[in-house]
């Protein structure tokens, strides 16, 4: 998977453009020397740097960096804003620039500055302060990361986006994410972050006490995010999230962190998209993200519970483009959950679709000679998948989700028909008939004629 350019990138350059338009300051208010007015005044706009020597760059960031030193108390703050946007734009044009900084003695006088005037400010210029810190850390070596400071930056724009979540603010969602991408891909930093202990003591320091006592876990406003921009069809947040999310999946523990909140049934449902499957781009990362997932059981136990892999058979036959690995993908996950599928047996699948609370019309369900065999396993310590199943059955209730309602309704049916003591266990479980009673009452009419279907298996017990 590749990176997008950055100087390419739309909504990026529309926040800096902004920021560089609407934010200039009077450079000599701000106590520059009238050689450095000057020279600013010359390279003012990034790409007339292109023209000058390597001799000439290298005074201009020189330039810069020295007038830290000499400037008024009182226009810091505005001169941190204004150093921030035309470092940043200048290293979006030219890598070299980059080098410059960070090679410079006074670099570390520099991040010390910025951090101090642009970190207390408006979100978008501590965005941009942000994004200018996952630029030139790339090209730091190991004893110049300063690492507390960039962990505590790497939080913050996790409470970034979590305040981001419910806004309509596309362009500063997508700028953070960006960011996040850019020191995901700093293989020095990630080392250090995801070291030991320290991994989920970074992600759980944007969690505030309300999150934690529910127990949400560090991610789940990510996967928020991921599934909102999915349903909303934002192609370049749900790409951007994609490759965050499949770059964290390389490290074991944010692997199962991902599944355990569930982040496979909400990409099976980004994939069912007509509109993401025309976009081979997107279609090839989440293939990639999942691909990285299904090494924990817990995603193909999902795939295989809700018989997913009938879409992801059908997605194979797409026409995909010749440098794409989409096919490769998807047959090496299908492959995968095939294997999955002959390692489990039929009752471990029904376990598993309950414990997942994912009940769909799979063959299954209607196997008569299932129902024959396993019957009374679902009686095993005190009925507890009965009584899993009845639960299911009440959120499906709560949820409106008639689906769900319907497969629960035709479990209890064939459970009570093809079980000799079950009319003992709707008695010992009045729940099972309370949920088909309750089913009843839905406006649905086939659902309804099953209810009444049910209710009277439950209560003739006619065993076959």
């Amino acid at each position: 998977m590749k990176h997008q350019s950055g100087h390419s990138n739309h909504y990026q350059m529309n926040i800096l453009k902004y920021q560089y338009e609407s934010k200039q300051i009077d450079l000599q208010s701000c106590g520059f020397k009238e050689d450095v007015i000057h020279q600013l005044q010359l390279l003012m706009t990034p790409y007339a740097l292109q023209k000058q020597t390597t001799e000439q760059k290298h005074l201009f960031v020189e330039n810069l960096i020295t007038q830290i030193t000499f400037i008024q108390k009182d226009k810091q703050v505005p001169f941190a804003r204004f150093l921030s946007v035309t470092l940043t734009e200048l290293c979006q044009v030219d890598f070299r620039i980059e080098l410059l900084l960070v090679t410079n003695p006074r670099f570390s006088e520099l991040f010390d500055f910025l951090n101090k005037h642009m970190n207390q400010q408006d979100q978008i210029q501590r965005l941009i302060f942000f994004f200018f810190v996952s630029i030139v850390s790339r090209n730091l070596k190991p004893d110049q990361m300063k690492y507390n400071q960039i962990q505590q930056i790497f939080v913050d724009l996790f409470q970034s986006l979590n305040e981001q979540i419910d806004s309509e603010a596309m362009e500063t969602q997508y700028f953070s994410i960006q960011i996040l991408n850019k020191f995901l891909c700093n293989e020095f930093f990630m080392v250090r972050l995801f070291s030991s202990s320290l991994t989920f003591e970074v992600f759980e320091a944007f969690m505030d006490e309300k999150n934690k006592e529910f127990d949400v876990k560090p991610l789940a406003k990510i996967i928020k995010l991921f599934q909102h921009a999915s349903e909303q069809f934002h192609p370049p947040i749900v790409y951007q999230i994609t490759l965050m999310m499949w770059i964290l999946s390389f490290n074991s523990q944010i692997n199962a962190h991902l599944n355990q909140q569930s982040i496979t049934p909400i990409l099976i449902r980004a994939l069912s998209q007509k509109n993401i499957q025309q976009n081979a781009k997107l279609v090839n990362a989440i293939c990639q993200l999942l691909n990285n997932l299904q090494k924990n059981e817990k995603c193909l136990q999902y795939i295989v519970a809700s018989g997913s892999q009938r879409l992801l058979q059908q997605l194979t036959t797409i026409s995909w483009p010749a440098d794409s690995l989409i096919e490769q993908l998807l047959n090496t996950i299908l492959n995968n959950i095939q294997t999955q599928i002959q390692q489990t047996s039929t009752i471990q699948k029904y376990k598993i679709e309950l414990q997942n609370s994912i009940l769909e019309f799979t063959p299954l369900h209607s196997n008569v000679a299932f129902w024959k065999a396993n019957s009374a396993q679902l009686t095993n310590d005190q009925g507890v998948l009965l009584r899993k199943l009845c639960e299911i059955g009440r959120e499906a209730l709560e949820n409106d989700d008639k689906m769900t309602l319907k497969v629960v309704l035709n479990d209890f049916g064939m459970f009570v028909t093809h079980y000799s003591q079950g009319r003992e266990w709707v008695e010992r479980i009045p729940q099972m008939l309370k949920v088909a009673m309750d089913a009843l009452r839905v406006e649905d009419e086939e659902l309804q004629a099953q209810a009444i279907q049910t209710v009277s298996k439950l209560l003739l017990n006619k065993v076959i």
